[in-house]
């Protein structure tokens, strides 16, 4: 018998988590559960919140790191982040505040390409495709991380079909 996740409540703290295929643990966030429904899951990320991470790597050196299930190292996150995930879709969308200074402001709208988001028992799991779009205020957009999606394609960790 399978228990059924049931839809997290505004508020409730949750683990948002980047699964690699090996079932690593890539990054982990405590996040607040801000919207959770058919259409969007929006998630809160605070400044100064305590997170873990896997330091960035060519694709040789992450199929040669060692197998540790969580990621060694701990981080501050610098920006106030909203999160924006759609079920189903490989992408989401952030919003991060400039938390400087007297008045905020938006920073940035980032694009992440990534795996449909999955539930857990701890809150949402997905698995990161490397790529992404760096969007200003203004509504300027640039790629970010090509040459790292090259470098992972040519070296098998992602298939030409999937980085296309």
């Amino acid at each position: 018998m399978t228990s059924q996740i049931t839809r997290s409540r505004p508020g409730h703290v949750v683990a948002l988590r980047y699964i690699t295929t090996d079932g690593r643990i890539e990054m982990c966030w405590p996040c607040r559960v801000v919207e959770d429904s058919d259409e969007l899951l929006a998630l809160f990320i605070a400044a100064g919140t305590i997170y873990k991470a896997v330091p960035k790597r060519s694709a040789a050196e992450k199929r040669s790191a060692t197998r540790t299930r969580l990621p060694p190292h701990e981080k501050v996150w610098r920006n106030d982040t909203l999160r924006l995930m759609f079920p189903a879709k490989r992408h989401s969308v952030s919003l991060f505040w400039n938390n400087e200074g007297p008045r905020r402001s938006l920073l940035k709208y980032f694009v992440n390409m990534e795996e449909p988001f999955r539930r857990t028992e701890v809150g949402f799991d997905t698995g990161d495709h490397t790529l992404d779009v760096v969007v200003t205020p203004e509504l300027k957009w640039h790629w970010r991380d090509e040459d790292e999606l090259v470098n992972h394609v040519r070296e098998g960790f992602y298939t030409a079909e999937l980085a296309e």
